[in-house]
């Protein structure tokens, strides 16, 4: 059974060779509208391109809801599933929506394209400008001589930005991104030696936090009890995601 770091793995593999990741940045868990949704994968090159992953560890009670709103945030979107899912994916979603299935084999996960997707453009402005920090809108309107400031609102911002063209909040908006995540996608890529492993998918996290060894988070947070933690049930886990890193917490906090 596939998990869903095998399947990303695949997928990254397969977009460095078919050269998708030239001028581009490769995102993980990209988090989306106002946080009610996390694309697994999301490429920023001439366009936007979300990848959703269901592995066989997954079900399709949210996919519905998860396409509907990258197809209106992202130019392209992709969902890449085992042989399991194909058909459900496929009666379920847009046929602009592009399919991929992923099989096991000897050498590792082999992907092929079940259905053919394509772009659409994203034309909204305001959904636009969901993807900049306030002090990105602000650079947005002084590269266009606009009166701007961190003091005003993001609603102000947004009224003064409109006047601009979609393509130019578009381009700024792609370049925004490349630089917000040039980054970790270099830390990624001087780490996987020319084939992915889902252990690698860690270095692209913008975050830091998770470098820090368990030792000195539990000194750090102290116990489970005293803050109302949970523990992590690493191996399952692991049976869904891949590999985990040697130092992954060992608890997180309940919300309250």
């Amino acid at each position: 059974m596939l998990n869903e770091g095998d399947i990303k793995a695949a997928v990254i593999d397969k977009l460095f060779a078919s050269a998708a990741l030239s001028d581009a940045v490769l995102i993980n868990e990209m988090v989306i509208a106002n946080w009610s949704r996390r694309a697994d994968l999301v490429v920023a090159n001439g366009k936007l391109h979300a990848f959703e992953i269901k592995s066989d560890f997954d079900s399709l009670r949210r996919l519905q809801g998860q396409v509907e709103t990258y197809l209106s945030r992202f130019d392209k979107v992709t969902v890449v599933c085992t042989p399991k899912f194909a058909q459900l994916v496929r009666d379920c979603t847009e046929s602009r929506v592009e399919i991929w299935c992923a099989t096991s084999q000897d050498d590792g996960v082999r992907l092929s394209v079940y259905r053919r997707g394509h772009a659409t453009p994203v034309s909204n402005k305001r959904v636009l400008y969901g993807f900049l920090h306030k002090s990105e809108l602000v650079a947005l309107l002084k590269s266009e001589d606009r009166d701007a400031n961190a003091d005003m609102s993001r609603s102000q911002l947004e009224e003064q930005a409109d006047v601009l063209s979609t393509r130019r909040i578009k381009e700024f908006v792609l370049d925004a991104l490349k630089k917000r995540y040039r980054e970790s996608f270099e830390r990624f890529c001087d780490i996987r030696r020319g084939r992915t492993q889902p252990v690698d998918l860690m270095k692209l996290s913008k975050f830091k936090a998770w470098q820090k060894p368990i030792e000195f988070q539990a000194a750090q947070l102290g116990d489970c009890a005293s803050l109302n933690a949970k523990t992590l049930d690493l191996k399952a886990l692991a049976g869904k995601y891949g590999p985990l890193p040697a130092d992954m917490p060992t608890f997180v906090r309940r919300r309250t």
